[in-house]
């Protein structure tokens, strides 16, 4: 290695060391665990090919993993900057927060959409700035193993082909049908169940039968 790239590398490692300092003290002072859920652009390869990080199942076991060293009450934060990614995983994640036993705090500096505005709303407490952006939580369905559409919009173009639909595109329909009805109950039932009936029709008829775009 040369001296020019390690003198590189100095920088950054003095940015996570203060990072990390600012972290222990966040935590002693407010006796809550600090985690983050960040996902972000990356460029790699010679000719610096970005790559998007998107939530996995393997956050959700990382994110699992931490949580299993807590005590069951202890107060958590949780950062998140995420465009969403694998349903699963944010149902996984949610659903260890909701029953989560401290309180709860969720801090979005900049966005959380998807899978990440799902988990968000597990929390007992949101922190974020007005210009801080939520996306709709419709899930994604691979349509011929390349584009995904919004569950949502599929449903209602299946309302309107449905006599001359061929026997994959209606297979396509009911699986979004699934997908919809399969959120629709986890929101209900564990997401929003200490809510009142008003909240969850709003917070349900917005982000899962949303009449925005996905992002």
């Amino acid at each position: 290695l040369s001296f020019g790239f390690l003198t590189s590398l100095f920088p950054q490692v003095i940015k996570e060391r203060k990072l990390s300092e600012l972290i222990e003290n966040y935590e002693r002072k407010n006796n809550a665990k600090v985690l983050y859920l960040v996902h972000k652009k990356k460029y790699v390869g010679i000719f610096g090919i970005p790559v998007y990080e998107f939530l996995e199942v393997f956050d959700a076991h990382k994110i699992l993993k931490e949580l299993r060293k807590l005590p069951p009450n202890e107060n958590i934060l949780l950062i998140i900057h995420s465009p969403g990614g694998e349903l699963l995983a944010g149902m996984q994640i949610a659903k260890t927060l909701k029953e989560w036993k401290g309180k709860v705090t969720v801090v979005i500096p900049y966005y959380a959409m998807s899978a990440g505005t799902l988990i968000s709303l597990a929390a007992d407490e949101i922190l974020a700035k007005e210009t801080t952006t939520f996306g709709a939580i419709d899930p994604q369905i691979p349509v011929n193993n390349s584009k995904f559409f919004s569950a949502v919009d599929i449903v209602k173009v299946c309302v309107n082909t449905s006599q001359k639909a061929s026997l994959e595109e209606r297979v396509v329909c009911e699986v979004a049908k699934k997908a919809l009805n399969q959120t629709e109950i986890f929101l209900k039932e564990v997401i929003l169940k200490d809510k009142p009936e008003e909240v969850k029709k709003k917070i349900i008829e917005t982000l899962l039968y949303t009449n925005k775009t996905h992002d």
